[in-house]
């Protein structure tokens, strides 16, 4: 196991809604874009050649890790940022497919621009994503090519302070550390207590409103209200714009394969017993009063099983998987 890290820089430019342009959305409160230096990236101290042209196959398509622009998408670990722009892609929809989002989306992302702002300035920002608990290449990325970490400007780390302002929710993954999970719920248990950001608003009853939608323009006023857990959100949406209602969001968690779980307090003792998150033995999504769906646990009561990623490059014209960190 070892330690992965990338050095480059961070433009806040890049944050709705200044990088809401054109066909670009905007980065939000848990997806950043990084520019990566030369030789920026390390494993275990020593330069590693290992994202130098690899790529996933995401939806059939490739996806580098590192694109044109020599940048990287990172996947802030431990959080999820209520979302700005969820775009649904159901087949046969009832209702309209869209980009749809929640309540503080908007308002967690232009925080986070605005601190970092604030506190070192316009930018771009010298930064360095670290990703530890690592033991190959196929566990740098994530399935959509983006790698999986934290991002650290001149040792502050910018996952930790979302969770300690309550402007994302801890979610834990299978691949973190058992120290790195303590950590990110204790500090977001903390933040919840304090009543602080989106816990505030936070709501465990399934909802969905179609009329939330993406808009490329700041407007505060329309950014307030309950707010599940985006994973949660996420399938509701899906489910709603699916059938016209939330009447069949339990069957479609049950018949999905994704969304495996198992308790926090059993994966730290060292269990791998996961289970699907809407099963009717050791499942957190169930039915509620009234036909309701509801999460029935904290958000920190469950670590998710992280989906297996495969990052190939090309060798003498052939597709082959990345094994090795250094050439």
């Amino acid at each position: 196991m070892g330690t992965l890290r990338i050095s480059g820089t961070l433009s806040l430019d890049q944050f709705w809604p200044t990088g809401a342009v054109g066909r670009n959305l905007g980065s939000d409160a848990d997806t950043v874009r990084v520019k990566v230096n030369a030789n920026g990236v390390k494993f275990n101290g020593a330069p590693s050649s290992a994202l130098n042209d690899a790529y996933v196959i995401d939806m059939g398509k490739k996806k580098r890790a590192v694109n044109a622009a020599g940048e990287i998408n990172v996947r802030l670990q431990a959080v999820d940022a209520p979302e700005l722009h969820f775009p649904t892609s159901v087949t046969g929809a009832v209702v309209h497919n869209g980009d749809f989002r929640q309540a503080w989306g908007q308002t967690a992302t232009k925080a986070l621009a605005d601190f970092l702002k604030q506190k070192f300035g316009a930018g771009p920002l010298a930064c360095e994503v670290v990703s530890q608990n690592i033991k190959n290449p196929q566990d740098v990325c994530d399935v959509h090519g983006r790698v999986v970490g934290n991002v650290q400007i001149n040792g502050f780390d910018i996952n930790l302070w979302l969770l300690d302002e309550g402007l994302t929710f801890p979610t834990l993954y299978s691949g973190m550390l058992s120290k790195e999970i303590k950590d990110a719920v204790a500090r977001a248990k903390a933040a919840r207590s304090a009543g602080k950001g989106a816990w505030a608003d936070y709501e465990s009853l399934a909802f969905f409103d179609p009329n939330m939608k993406f808009s490329k323009a700041n407007n505060p006023a329309s950014d307030k209200g309950a707010v599940l857990l985006p994973k949660f959100f996420r399938r509701s949406a899906t489910s709603f714009v699916k059938h016209g209602s939330l009447d069949k969001l339990i069957e479609d968690i049950r018949s999905s394969k994704k969304d495996m779980i198992v308790r926090t307090r059993d994966f730290i003792n060292g269990k791998r017993n996961f289970k699907q998150w809407g099963s009717v033995q050791g499942g957190v999504v169930g039915p509620a009063a009234g036909g309701k769906v509801k999460l029935a646990a904290d958000p920190w009561d469950f670590v998710l099983k992280e989906e297996p990623s495969k990052l190939f490059h090309e060798v003498n014209g052939k597709q082959r998987e990345v094994t090795k960190f250094f050439s």
